[in-house]
């Protein structure tokens, strides 16, 4: 791992050969997404003037309603997450786990749309309404993003499913003012 000095440039020495290089943004960069390139270093020495170009982010947009498909749920948070996958023990002590996109949250306008700048690669994707709406989260896993504009279209709550139950130590003790989450 080797950090990029604050005009741009960076410098590592390698073994020739041909490498994956993942350029991981700092900070909540707007416009800069994870990018993974090739460098393909030779025997010839030095070498120098090798550009890696970092993709932009890309946009993911939809519109989020209610159970009846006309109300926008406006105000609710829009959240990608990377989407968890099974990494294999040796890929991960080889380093060959590529780096994950990076989370991002922004909320829901007026009309029910939302347009958020993202990382491409595997994101599950939430539309968190207020508490107070009464509506359920809806959640659409392992969404596949890629460069361009990403288009989840509409996004149409169900309606809240009502669960009761009595929380127990055994089979005769009730627990009172457990928390439930």
């Amino acid at each position: 791992t080797e950090a990029v000095a604050t005009d741009g440039h960076y410098g590592v020495t390698l073994l020739p050969g041909e490498y994956d290089v993942y350029a991981i943004p700092e900070g909540p960069q707007s416009n800069v997404a994870v990018t993974k390139t090739s460098l393909t270093v030779t025997k010839a020495s030095p070498q120098a003037g090798k550009s890696l170009i970092i993709d932009p982010t890309t946009q993911l947009q939809g519109l989020a309603v209610g159970p009846d498909g006309t109300q926008p749920i406006s105000g609710a948070k829009v959240r990608a997450i990377a989407s968890p996958e099974v990494a294999n023990s040796i890929w991960i002590a080889l380093g060959l786990t590529p780096p994950k996109p990076l989370s991002v949250e922004d909320v829901v306008g007026a009309d029910g749309g939302f347009v958020i700048d993202v990382h491409p690669g595997a994101l599950d994707v939430s539309i968190r309404p207020p508490d107070s709406s009464g509506f359920a989260w809806l959640v659409r896993p392992h969404v596949a993003v890629e460069h361009g504009i990403h288009d989840l279209d509409t996004m149409q709550h169900p309606l809240p499913a009502v669960y009761e139950g009595a929380v127990r130590v055994d089979d005769a003790t009730m627990l009172p003012n457990a928390l439930i989450q």
